[in-house]
């Protein structure tokens, strides 16, 4: 199909960016002359997908169904349903990147694809080499590894230990003003009641 050396092609991407990837390099195949039947092959027969964290792996066929938004394909498998709603394929898994990879004797230079100027917003987000992400995410990734229910209940427990020191001890004495008001000395009894 192209011609040069092929080399085994390896990408660590998002969960919630798989599927657009996979979208614009089925496009891309597309756009240099392969017929969508052919493009669909190229992904199935060439192209896997694992998780990093548990190891679960998508074949070429299913990511050809998530790169031309088969949604009756997807609509029928879990697997795929979860995928394209950017979670990890394994239900009880919360990692968030999975990575892409081909053959070792290839036909195709998925490097040039994947990373091809032609891809339209190809740039609009982060890649998962791309450093920390804002905080919304942080907490979505949270909610997606502990759980809702663990993530509410920290934040509970948290809210609450507050409140019980503040109720405790109101405002710490390292933040309020000394009082303006002093005491004689010479009209506070000694504490030693023989003294006179």
């Amino acid at each position: 199909m192209i011609e040069g050396t092929i080399t085994r092609f390896s990408k660590e991407v998002r969960i919630d960016q798989l599927a657009s990837r996979l979208g614009r390099v089925y496009e891309a195949l597309l756009a240099r002359g392969i017929s969508p039947e052919q493009g669909k092959a190229f992904i199935a027969n060439e192209l896997r997908a694992e998780c990093v964290q548990c190891g679960m792996t998508v074949n070429g066929e299913e990511l050809a169904e998530i790169a031309t938004s088969n949604e009756n394909a997807i609509n029928q498998s879990p697997k795929l349903t979860r995928i394209v709603q950017s979670y990890c394929a394994r239900k009880d898994c919360g990692s968030y990147v999975y990575k892409v990879f081909s053959q070792e004797n290839g036909s195709v230079k998925w490097d040039e694809l994947w990373e091809s100027p032609a891809e339209s917003g190809a740039n609009d987000s982060p890649s998962a080499d791309e450093g920390p992400r804002p905080s919304s995410s942080f907490v979505r990734a949270l909610i997606r590894r502990h759980g809702l229910g663990k993530v509410l209940f920290v934040l509970a427990a948290l809210i609450t230990g507050l409140l019980l020191l503040y109720l405790r001890f109101k405002t710490p004495s390292w933040s309020s003003e000394p009082s303006k008001y002093q005491a004689d000395p010479a009209s506070v009894r000694p504490a030693n009641p023989e003294e006179p």
